[in-house]
């Protein structure tokens, strides 16, 4: 909900104003209401910097895996890899953590090409080591929103 004169003084401001609670309101989940106040409106900005920069990261490379071992315990040697996924834009020295970034490329719909990549990735990854370690599997968390079914990392997926 929007509210004539605080939220806006003509119908589109209020309108807009209005759409943006309802967004809030849809995230809180069922039988839920909310009425607009100006943080909403810097939140969605800042959501939308992120999908557009999400957007340009998957054009220019920014992606890249890091492979986490599962080691057998008592040998101590690694038995499988877990393909972990890192966006690492220009201009930050550290990589932006998943959490910031997985939820809106899932509402966007950015999860299904960056979910392909991945699973490109890792399965070329796959078989460059299988070569030398025959056997040797690559694990990777796909996303509900972006997986009719599993994929091995042998590159067959299931009928």
């Amino acid at each position: 909900m929007s509210l004539y004169p605080d939220d806006g003084a003509n119908a589109e401001t209020l309108l807009r104003h209005a759409e943006t609670a309802m967004m809030h309101a849809k995230e809180a989940g069922r039988s839920n209401y909310q009425f607009f106040a100006r943080h909403m409106n810097v939140a969605a900005h800042e959501r939308l910097a992120v999908e557009s920069a999400l957007r340009r990261g998957l054009d220019n490379g920014e992606f890249e895996l890091h492979y986490q071992p599962i080691c057998d315990l008592r040998t101590r040697t690694p038995v499988e890899f877990e393909a972990l996924l890192r966006w690492r834009p220009p201009g930050r020295d550290a990589a932006v953590a998943p959490m910031e970034f997985i939820a809106i490329a899932e509402d966007s719909g950015l999860i299904v090409p960056i979910g392909e990549w991945v699973l490109r990735e890792a399965l070329g990854r796959a078989r460059r080591w299988q070569q030398v370690r025959p056997g040797l599997k690559i694990a990777v968390n796909v996303s509900a929103t972006s997986s009719r079914g599993r994929i091995s990392s042998n590159g067959c997926a299931p009928s």
